[in-house]
């Protein structure tokens, strides 16, 4: 019984550090995914509507 408890635990250490690795990359590509979301936002807030009507015009030739 011993012996099964001291494997536990040394599986916990193993794959709860690459558990926490894992995490971290997950937070990291939710961090990049929310930037890349902001700056598309951004580029249509800045757009004005005579480059809006420029591109409508040019989609319709």
């Amino acid at each position: 019984m011993l012996h099964v408890l001291s494997s536990v635990f040394t599986y916990n250490l193993t794959y709860g550090s690459l558990a926490g690795i894992m995490i971290a990359l997950f937070f990291f590509w939710l961090i990049g995914l929310g930037m890349v979301i902001g700056a598309e936002f951004n580029a249509a807030l800045v757009a004005t509507p005579e480059e809006e009507e420029a591109a409508d015009e040019a989609q319709e030739d």
